[in-house]
């Protein structure tokens, strides 16, 4: 490597150590990061058999990603819970892509200017950093890596085909697969880049029916990358809809998932070209956008893929860009609404490639076609150095509100309206800080911009309770299981609140419900216990407890309550 090149790749590391060295002084997040590391308790065993095994058959977090949990055990074994080397690890992992695109693209394309300039757009634009400042992500970062090592292995099967280079590609797109399963587009990717930059196929430059007859090798050859994304996809939407992420038609119609996704395919862009206001939550309206937005949208979009289509053999890194753009945003553009985000900046990480691949071989054929002089190649290379520059202060700034959840959420109630769970995770951070006034305040905004917020209602219950105030607790934690039935949270906290008011019967079936559906889980099984002996079901009550123990043997409560009851009846109990 040329002290040139050597010189961009220093860089480039520099440029992402400048983004998120800060993060090695950030915290865990309480967004999901408990799920996936500092709460969960299989991951905090490290690399154990049992948590190894776990990771392979569990849908823990609605997906099912075990390479991801192996890394986030590894961490673990390497670093316990301090979360700056957690941090680190993503960043480590985001450096690395960055060189991997850039090597992936020069390899491809033999052009080292525009590869490096792409890599470091994905190295620092400000809508990567939810993907790698949140610990929760690392599913993106570590899938996205895989992404980029499996088009390594396709372009050396390109050059030499053979049975082991095609087990390696296999190989590294099932990993990528299990690190997260949004890379189920990337057989499509494939064939993207066999019209450019590798030239396998030409489809345009003959007819239909002739382009047609030369993609049935390509896509034969693909057929084990199909079979695997088709695999990933069911076992996805089956783990997402047991574990209550997909959101059904009759909350989000057809017709608004269509139009909501005409309007983002165009927002995304602007975003990219000027990334102000990003945040770690945008509501979903919920409601058909004005018809001047989606139908503009749809016409803009249609307008762009006939050019880019058209003008293929002049400009195929347009087509190849802009189709990449588009399809790898398939999986998460809202057909299949997958929690309650109107968009997401993480959504972005892979699909903005495309649009700087076009961006960047654009701009070298402009420079090569137009024959610009001397001045005209230093001034175009200035503005492409100052806006990574300017995209490197940006990321900078956006990377300083992960730095903890208050910092996180108070910046996205700042830059967008209307935001619940912003309130309500707020509401959360000032219920850790021991200030149940500013987090009933915040939990009140989140039920007044969504009255069927069941998580802030429970909240609410729970802050009541503990204030002594048990009646307003109870009505909330009800309207909580109103909202959201199958919400076992808030089913025991007003099964307990029931029974603290002297209503053991009003509380029984709330507990029933929580203990048949945690048969492992102890909270639900004593609590249950107690409301049956309140009412003087004792052998019921004492199964419950037994229970507790085998599930705990170390749990106190119900130890006690047994000795109690031993006591009461002055014989063995049966």
């Amino acid at each position: 490597m040329t002290p040139v090149r050597a010189g961009s790749v220093v860089a480039i590391l520099g440029l992402v150590i400048v983004v998120y060295g800060q993060t090695i002084n950030h915290e865990f997040v309480h967004h999901d990061d408990g799920a996936y590391v500092f709460r969960n308790p299989h991951v905090q065993e490290g690399l154990a058999a049992e948590s190894i095994r776990w990771a392979f058959t569990s849908a823990h977090a609605a997906n099912w990603h075990p390479i991801t949990w192996l890394s986030h055990m590894l961490d673990v074994q390497l670093f316990g819970l301090d979360a700056g080397w957690h941090h680190m690890s993503s960043v480590g992992i985001h450096a690395l892509a960055a060189l991997l695109l850039l090597w992936v693209l020069y390899r491809m394309t033999g052009a080292w200017w525009p590869s490096t300039f792409v890599a470091a757009l994905f190295a620092v634009h400000p809508m990567n950093v939810e993907s790698v400042a949140w610990v929760a992500e690392r599913k993106n970062v570590l899938s996205t890596l895989f992404l980029f090592l499996s088009m390594l292995a396709y372009l050396r099967y390109v050059e030499k085909r053979g049975a082991a280079r095609y087990a390696l590609l296999l190989m590294l797109f099932a990993l990528g697969l299990m690190a997260k399963p949004m890379l189920v587009t990337l057989p499509f990717a494939l064939l993207l880049l066999d019209v450019w930059p590798l030239r396998r196929w030409t489809p345009f430059d003959t007819g239909w029916r002739s382009a047609l007859r030369s993609a049935c090798p390509l896509i034969i050859e693909k057929v084990p990358l199909f079979v695997l994304a088709a695999i990933s996809s069911v076992i996805t939407i089956i783990v997402q809809r047991e574990g209550g992420t997909v959101q059904p038609l009759d909350a989000y119609p057809l017709a608004l998932r269509f139009t909501h996704a005409l309007v983002t395919y165009l927002a995304y862009p602007g975003y990219l070209f000027w990334p102000t206001g990003l945040t770690v939550f945008y509501p979903h309206s919920g409601e058909i956008p004005p018809f001047w937005q989606w139908s503009v949208a749809g016409i803009a979009l249609a307008l762009i893929t006939l050019l880019v289509v058209k003008y293929v053999r002049a400009v195929p890194w347009l087509f190849t860009g802009w189709f990449w753009y588009l399809g790898t945003l398939v999986p998460v553009i809202g057909f299949v609404q997958v929690g309650q985000q109107a968009m997401a900046d993480r959504y972005m990480y892979v699909p903005a490639v495309g649009l700087f691949v076009a961006l960047a071989w654009s701009v070298t054929g402009l420079i090569e076609r137009t024959a610009l002089g001397r001045a005209a190649r230093i001034t175009m290379t200035a503005v492409a150095v100052f806006a990574l520059v300017a995209l490197t202060a940006r990321a900078w700034d956006q990377t300083r509100y992960w730095e903890d959840t208050k910092t996180l959420f108070t910046r996205a109630i700042a830059v967008t309206e209307g935001n619940y769970l912003a309130h309500n995770n707020l509401g959360n951070a000032y219920k850790r800080a021991g200030d149940p006034e500013r987090a009933i305040k915040h939990y009140r905004r989140a039920v007044g911009y969504k009255p069927d917020h069941a998580t802030a209602l429970n909240n609410l219950g729970v802050v009541f309770s503990q204030l002594g105030r048990l009646e307003e607790g109870v009505a909330y934690m009800r309207k909580a299981t109103e909202a959201l039935p199958g919400f076992l949270d808030a089913h025991l906290n007003l099964g307990v609140g029931l029974a603290m008011l002297g209503r053991p019967e009003e509380a029984e079936p709330h507990l029933r419900y929580v203990a048949a559906n945690r048969p492992h889980q102890i909270d639900g099984l004593f609590s249950l216990g107690t409301v049956l002996q309140q009412q003087g079901r004792i052998d019921e009550a004492v199964r419950y407890f037994e229970e507790s123990l085998r599930v705990q043997p170390d749990f106190e409560p119900a130890r006690r309550a047994l000795d109690e009851i031993r006591q009461s009846r002055g014989r063995p109990i049966r």
